[in-house]
């Protein structure tokens, strides 16, 4: 669901990519952790369906200062764009080409449109992953989990079952 599967450079947009470009640069750190851009602006928009104020509350609840939203910046900085940072550039080319190899079962939640998992990369993943089965959630974007969670949950029990039968 939503990871990543080659670097963001390849696919994002420009807007998104001079999104990820700001948040990984001088200002990136008070974007994140000051104004705590994620969870107030972006965990919102990159969710088809309203949040309650609960379920908010849950994402941003141990996220309550500046010093704990350190990790949500240090990922932002380790997302693989234009083959910065080199480590984590080599570990997504590398785990890419592993999954290609691999014979044993994977199940794959997707949405439409996506973010990480734009329609160009997901198709790669059907064509190019053996042993894949593919599971369409319906409309999402990035954080599908919370988009259809029956489906996935009902996918995912089955999916299970079936490798226990």
């Amino acid at each position: 669901m939503e990871g990543i599967i080659q670097d963001i450079g390849s696919y994002f947009d420009k807007n998104t990519l001079d999104f990820f470009k700001q948040l990984r640069g001088e200002n990136g750190w008070k974007m994140i952790a000051e104004d705590n851009i994620f969870l107030n602006d972006v965990l919102p928009t990159w969710v088809v369906r309203d949040f309650t104020k609960d379920e908010l509350e849950a994402y941003k609840s141990p996220f309550k200062t500046v010093n704990s939203r350190k990790p949500i910046w240090k990922f932002v900085s380790q997302v693989p764009l234009n083959g910065k940072p080199e480590l984590t550039s080599f570990i997504v080319k590398n785990y890419r080409e592993k999954l290609q190899q691999s014979t044993i079962s994977k199940l794959f939640f997707y949405a439409e449109p996506g973010a990480f998992m734009p329609e160009p990369v997901r198709n790669w993943i059907i064509e190019n992953i053996p042993n894949t089965e593919a599971v369409n959630i319906g409309s999402g974007t990035h954080f599908i989990q919370e988009d259809n969670p029956e489906l996935i949950s009902s996918k995912l029990k089955d999916w299970i079952s079936k490798l226990y039968a």
